[in-house]
């Protein structure tokens, strides 16, 4: 399975738990693969913090540190991944999981980001408490273990950004 998550390096993204995700599902018998597209300029330590991380948990070859991309292989990696990982802890709403959704990306979300007010769990996405690598690993291995539920996730996601968010809707409510 090819996991994927965004944003600038900074403790609330919680790319830990993601990257904890990996390890979990490992142990589970799963082939994870995590792309993390970000700027480490952000925080430098944080960013050393995962890289320590990746160390301990053995999962170099499994954890895949973008750094900045463009936008075309942003675009590109949101179709080529499998499910968008969004474990942000206190953060308000975020851009990402939303162009995740729009592509047909399942998204798995922390109960303690801005996003998890706009998705329904089980409908749109799916929930996890924040900072729980395992939760994270089992709300992934549940979209593996079935199909049906990965497919309503992925269309009734897209389903919802498209009527939901665009440039003239968001203007529109600004004035």
């Amino acid at each position: 399975v090819r996991l994927l998550t965004s944003g600038i390096f900074f403790p609330h993204r919680r790319f830990e738990d993601a990257i904890g995700s990996v390890g979990e599902l490992a142990r589970m018998g799963i082939s994870p693969e995590l792309d993390i597209i970000g700027d480490p300029a952000g925080d430098p330590e944080y960013a050393e913090k995962l890289s320590r991380l990746i160390a301990e948990l053995n999962v170099r070859e499994r954890i895949h540190l973008l750094g900045r991309i463009s936008e075309q292989e942003l675009i590109r990696r949101y179709h080529a991944n499998d499910i968008f990982l969004y474990p942000h802890h206190l953060q308000s709403d975020g851009l990402a999981p939303f162009e995740a959704l729009a592509t047909g990306m399942p998204v798995i979300g922390s109960r303690s980001a801005g996003a998890h007010e706009i998705l329904t769990d089980g409908e749109t996405g799916l929930l996890i408490n924040p900072k729980d690598p395992a939760g994270v690993a089992r709300a992934v291995k549940k979209l593996l273990d079935s199909p049906a539920l990965y497919q309503k996730l992925s269309q009734k996601g897209a389903s919802f950004v498209r009527a939901n968010f665009s440039w003239q809707r968001y203007t529109d409510g600004i004035l």
